[in-house]
């Protein structure tokens, strides 16, 4: 089997098996409501990050799956390191599709794990899966084939262009209309046997930039750590023998923070001027030092300075 992980953990959120069986996990904020534990009930309990890995290592069709769900349940258990190092406990729901096209939506509400069939083959979040079925009735009137005149009355009425049968197609980006947008373009989507649907996931993901304050800063955050950690790994991998002088530099860095009474943490903007000040006065002896002027411009060059 194939999939992603999160969080370091060895568990897969979204993946697919040898038999082609494949497992996505969605949130499903306010909606999830887990088995909680007991003694009878341990032995088939399962965390609600395992439910992929379970599935993919056991079965090959949706049917087993649907069958198998009766003898297991998913209690509220903290995903280490998610929300705060203690962790806390998804509210997800999952959507597992085989070989053959069948699909079903698999959701833990009012404590069990309730199956629904999802021939349409779209999953998005809250609320239940059965709740964006009714939905889907609202917009009845959509089709992928354009309505090119109307007559009323005496009146004909032409299109102003392609499209118009898609005229009242939601353009949010909240789930409910997330689902729409996806069975509409699914729906109207040329069969193609080389590409698994990619280009048609464009219109219905959640932009970047969107969703308020708070998640921006989540993402800058992500952004900034991930870039620090990839220039530390790429200086180890291009330039090995300047990986412990760097290392240093940030031990020193540190080091100036604890001399001055401050605090440790990276991102408290407080500190940026005397660390500034600490870390120009270490630069200097390591220009004196550690690294040649050949070895400091190649570094330079390598991170774009």
């Amino acid at each position: 089997m194939v999939g992603a992980n999160a969080l370091g953990m060895p568990v897969i959120l979204d993946g697919l098996n040898d038999q082609g069986l494949s497992v996505g996990l969605f949130y499903f904020p306010g909606y999830a409501s887990y088995t909680p534990m007991t003694a009878d009930n341990a032995k088939r309990a399962l965390a609600p990050y395992e439910f992929g890995l379970w599935a993919l290592a056991n079965f090959a069709t949706v049917d087993e799956v649907r069958e198998a769900v009766k003898d297991i349940v998913l209690v509220p258990t903290p995903a280490p390191g998610l929300g705060s190092p203690q962790g806390m406990v998804p509210g997800v729901h999952f959507f597992l599709q085989d070989r053959s096209g069948k699909s079903i939506a698999v959701e833990p509400v009012d404590g069990t794990l309730k199956v629904h069939d999802a021939p349409l083959g779209v999953m998005t979040n809250a609320p239940t899966y059965d709740w964006h079925m009714t939905n889907l009735t609202n917009y009845i009137n959509l089709s992928p084939k354009d309505v090119s005149q109307e007559t009323l009355g005496s009146t004909t009425l032409s299109a102003f262009g392609s499209g118009t049968g898609m005229l009242g197609l939601p353009g949010d980006f909240t789930p409910p209309s997330r689902f729409v947008r996806a069975v509409m373009f699914s729906q109207a989507a040329t069969p193609n046997k080389t590409v698994v649907g990619l280009p048609h996931l464009e219109p219905v993901r959640h932009p970047q930039g969107l969703g308020g304050e708070r998640r921006r800063r989540r993402a800058d955050a992500r952004d900034h750590r991930m870039d620090q950690r990839e220039r530390s790994q790429e200086s180890a991998l291009v330039f090995p023998h300047l990986h412990r002088s760097i290392d240093s530099h940030g031990r020193s860095q540190r080091g100036c923070r604890r001399r001055q009474g401050r605090a440790l943490d990276h991102r408290d903007g407080r500190n940026e001027a005397a660390d500034r000040q600490c870390l120009s006065e270490r630069h200097e002896q390591q220009q004196s030092g550690e690294l040649g002027a050949a070895h400091r411009r190649r570094l330079d060059e390598f991170h774009g300075r």
